[in-house]
């Protein structure tokens, strides 16, 4: 959170450790709820799809010391983890953004007062916050900051992601396209017997 409010607020002369909300426990309280959310999401945004990639097709016969794997489970092997990286987009549109908009949000609706924001906008988000000195929380709700991030702000947020997103698979496939004719050229048959070096595979004697 004071990251977040150092990153949107002017310049001070204060360390950043002076920027720390106190007291902190207090703090801590009303920010955990948003931050443990968003750190959830996260996780199951990298875990998720590796997990869900390595329990079919040729990932999932990579521990088996009988199986033979050739230039075929290769391309089903490239297969999955493109499944892979495109589950890691889908999950991240759906989960790690909305995460990400309610925290921050949440975060910068209990900025200090006396902190100058370097772009104006309404502290009160349409007056869902109420301030502490009149029985609030001081702050937005998780849900509240969700739903107060606007239409026009989603698309402009979505947009954006959707261009790294292209950049990414872009670079992926690419990636993908040079090890697969660099495994051809280099290894040829015995591209089976790397794979299963790769993944930990005893190779059998013959």
């Amino acid at each position: 959170m004071t990251w977040i409010h150092v990153i949107i607020s002017e310049p001070s002369t204060k360390r950043w450790y002076q920027r720390i909300p106190t007291p902190f426990f207090k703090t801590w309280k009303k920010i955990v709820p948003a931050v443990s959310i968003w750190a959830v999401t996260s996780q199951v945004v990298t875990i998720l799809p590796m997990l869900v990639a390595g329990n079919f097709g040729a990932m999932r016969r990579m521990h088996d010391p009988n199986y033979e794997p050739g230039m075929k489970e290769a391309y089903a092997t490239a297969g999955q983890l493109f499944f892979a990286m495109f589950l890691t987009i889908a999950l991240f549109i759906l989960l790690q953004i909305p995460a990400t908009v309610a925290m921050v949000r949440v975060a910068a609706s209990m900025l200090p007062e006396e902190d100058e924001t370097i772009v104006p906008f309404d502290r009160t988000f349409g007056g869902l916050t109420t301030p502490e000195i009149i029985g609030g929380q001081g702050k937005i709700g998780i849900v509240e900051a969700w739903r107060s991030f606007n239409g026009e702000c989603r698309r402009r947020l979505l947009r954006t992601v959707v261009k790294v997103a292209a950049i990414v698979m872009a670079t992926w496939i690419l990636f993908t396209t040079v090890v697969m004719i660099e495994a051809h050229l280099l290894f040829g048959p015995a591209f089976g017997e790397m794979m299963k070096s790769m993944h930990g595979i005893a190779n059998r004697g013959s």
